[in-house]
């Protein structure tokens, strides 16, 4: 049909267009069901909308928009036929969403489940006591439940809807070597799925590491730790070298979905020590430790129940440990994740981030953990633990309500053009990024598992359609 006369009816014609000319329905059309569902969509409020502006149309102009209702209604009763043939063969059935579904937070297992099941492999237990807290076996208990209830649910999200992707696990472990003496094995743990359904890449990677790091690694650091340059300057820290014995356990997670409503979710939890080796008894005693970490969500394209849960969650793990977490590491998130030379806008919505955290924020709270003989690190050890364990109960929600919503080809360019910008950050001025790649024997497929497997640049390519500029508008301001 000619449609240059139809000025009335622009909007749905583009609507349809879009829909059509979609990679999602394209890909569909073999199966027939997203091709039914975007003429579905469409169908009923182009007949109202038909109906309603064609009374006072030429004979010519009525006969073109019944012919167009005809043809409608003809491809959908086809697809119909075609989609039934289908779902008789298959005993599936798949449909694609005109908008995201209602939020449902509902996960099938919970992340105690998988901490009380880890079998230690890069550490031991050792006894509690007043000098021994246990503490780089529980993080490698904390971390890698973390990964193994994320990876679980994320696994039955691609189940649920006709996917047989799975995750590939990665055990890798350093030469005895290259180990320092603060836990028995040095490496990590990488789980990562990929051309599924859902989601173009998943990764999640442990990594429990030891040995020595170098002085230009340590001397980053002291920017953050006064007690740290006082160890240095008394040479109370370290070999002659300047190198210094550490421990590091860490979870982090990329997560980069199929739909472009569904948003990319990033998470990092890690705990670090300084020390060094006792000469007498070969142990690592630590001098100085800290914890870091947080969640940041990435939308290409905005949806505002999806920003209230994420970052409600959040501040619920915050609020439980001090009224004051929340405001300062929502600012800390908005703050880091700027990409400066694309005229410092965000590189997503936001969430939480903290580092070299050794204390808590609020004096009554430190007065009351004191009365209570509580230990700060202990405090923040369960701070980490709630926002790692709830991190699942954040994000999955969200890709589930989007994981079958249509979207255009428009909408698939906008999200390839973000996932440039995620990657333009995390290589230029992530420090998780450049302290992996500086630290000696960098593992670097287990560094660099966060980048999409898809991304574009394109030349001067700024904001065109309306929701990018509201997206972008939140990147300016969070």
């Amino acid at each position: 049909f000619c449609f240059s006369n139809m000025h009335r009816f622009r909007g749905c014609y583009q609507r349809i267009s879009a829909l059509i000319s979609s990679r999602r329905c394209m890909a569909g059309l073999a199966s027939a069901t997203t091709v039914l569902s975007a003429v579905s969509m469409v169908r009923t409020p182009s007949e109202a909308r038909i109906e309603s502006l064609t009374s006072n149309a030429s004979s010519i102009e009525q006969k073109s928009y019944q012919q167009m209702l005809t043809v409608l209604k003809e491809t959908s009763e086809k697809l119909q036929e075609a989609f039934a043939d289908r779902t008789a063969a298959n005993g599936t059935e798949h449909f694609t969403c005109p908008s995201a579904l209602p939020l449902d937070t509902s996960l099938h297992t919970e992340w105690l489940e998988f901490y009380e099941g880890i079998d230690l492999i890069f550490t031991d237990d050792e006894r509690i006591d007043g000098e021994h807290d246990n503490m780089r076996a529980r993080m490698e208990r904390l971390v890698r439940a973390t990964q193994e209830h994320f990876c679980h649910e994320l696994q039955r999200l691609e189940q649920e809807n006709g996917s047989s992707a799975v995750f590939q696990t990665d055990l890798w472990k350093r030469p005895a070597a290259k180990c320092g003496t603060a836990c028995k094995h040095a490496g990590g743990l990488s789980k990562v799925l990929v051309n599924g359904k859902v989601f173009e890449k998943a990764g999640v990677s442990v990594s429990v590491s030891s040995g020595l790091l170098p002085k230009r690694a340590v001397q980053q650091m002291t920017a953050d730790h006064a007690e740290l340059t006082k160890l240095l300057a008394d040479n109370e820290l370290g070999d002659q070298d300047g190198n210094v014995e550490y421990f590091a356990a860490s979870v982090s997670s990329v997560v980069h979905p199929c739909n472009p409503h569904a948003p990319t979710g990033h998470f990092n939890y890690r705990y670090f020590e300084l020390g060094n080796k006792n000469e007498e008894t070969q142990e690592f005693e630590p001098k100085v430790w800290w914890f870091g970490g947080g969640g940041d969500l990435s939308p290409s394209i905005l949806d505002v129940t999806d920003c209230k849960h994420f970052h409600s969650v959040f501040k619920r793990c915050c609020d439980k440990y001090d009224p004051n977490f929340y405001t300062k590491f929502k600012q800390w998130c908005d703050d880091y994740f700027i990409i400066k030379h694309r005229d410092n806008e965000r590189r997503g919505i936001g969430g939480i981030f903290f580092d070299d955290l050794t204390t808590v924020l609020n004096e009554d709270n430190k007065q009351q953990n004191a009365l209570y003989g509580q230990k700060e690190k202990e405090i923040l050890h369960d701070f980490v633990m709630e926002c790692a364990s709830n991190w699942t109960q954040a994000y999955v929600p969200l890709v589930r309500r989007h994981v079958n919503q249509a979207y255009t080809e428009a909408e698939k360019e906008w999200q390839q053009i973000r996932r440039g910008r995620y990657v333009e950050f995390n290589l230029v001025y992530d420090r998780g990024t450049k302290f992996g790649l500086m630290k000696p024997g960098a593992r670097i497929e287990s560094i660099l598992m966060s980048m999409p497997l898809t991304a574009r640049w394109d030349y001067c390519r700024d904001p065109i359609h309306d929701f990018e500029h509201e997206i972008c508008d939140v990147f300016k301001n969070p």
